[in-house]
């Protein structure tokens, strides 16, 4: 059985949240798990203009 400290704890959730937060824009705002493009480069090209849009928002605040 593991024990792990409050401190512990908090670290592990705010790592998984760093990495599931992109996750959820780009599935919620940008609906990319609704997304019906499967085939050739197409989900690599739309993914890389969503990438590109979540960029600009960051930057532009």
């Amino acid at each position: 059985m593991y024990q792990v400290t409050a401190a512990q704890l908090g670290e592990h959730i705010r790592e998984h949240w760093g990495v599931e937060a992109p996750h959820h824009l780009r599935d919620v705002t940008l609906r990319e798990d609704a997304s019906k493009i499967r085939t050739g480069n197409a989900p690599r090209t739309r993914a890389s203009l969503r990438n590109t849009a979540l960029a600009l928002a960051e930057l532009a605040g």
